[in-house]
This record gives structure tokens, sequence and C-alpha cells, in this order.
């Protein structure tokens, strides 16, 4: 499935799609990208007090199908957190059998 900058925005976040899903013939080239305004009530639900602020996400999956990369990047105000070389599987139709 092709997406071209599919934008979903609410008064909390702000979510985009673009390129090239996972599991299909093609190979994958998707980036996802979050912003939030503020992670406070996410961090209350989760009762730690350091999520707090506005925070950023990109995520970005690359690859054939039998091996998508995985990246992604979180940017917050208390800190960042980045992840790179997980590979995602997928076999067939059947969708996602191991995320690491």
């Amino acid at each position: 499935m092709q997406l071209d900058d599919v934008r979903l925005q609410t008064d909390q976040i702000t979510l985009v799609a673009n390129g090239v899903f996972p599991g299909g013939a093609q190979d994958a080239s998707l980036t996802l990208h979050a912003q939030s305004r503020d992670l406070t009530e996410i961090g209350r639900l989760l009762q730690n007090d350091v999520l707090q602020g506005p925070a950023d996400l990109v995520l970005k999956a690359e690859g054939p199908p039998e091996a998508v990369e995985i990246r992604s990047q979180l940017n917050a105000t208390s800190g960042h957190i980045a992840i790179q070389g997980g590979h995602l599987r997928i076999a067939g139709h059947a969708g996602v059998h191991r995320v690491l």
C-alpha cells in the first residue's frame, strides 16, 4: 500500500505517513512522523513524572518484505531515544511474526 503525505491532526497530536507499507511485493519505504504537544497525560497514566512536554517521533521502515529494517527516534524535553537495526519479519498475508 502506498501513502502520499497522509495527515491526521487532533488538538494534541499530528501524525504524517508517507511511503510504501511493509508486507507487499515492493520493498518497504515508509516514514511515520508523530508530534505530540504534551506527554503529561501519558506520563500520568504510566506514573512517570519525567514524561512531560512536547515530543517528536520518527519511525522509518525500509527494505525487502523478508527483512524490513526499522529505525526510530523519539525526542522529548527530558531526552531522546534512538533505535536502529531492528528487523520486522513478515510472512505472506499473515502479518507480523516478530519484531526485534
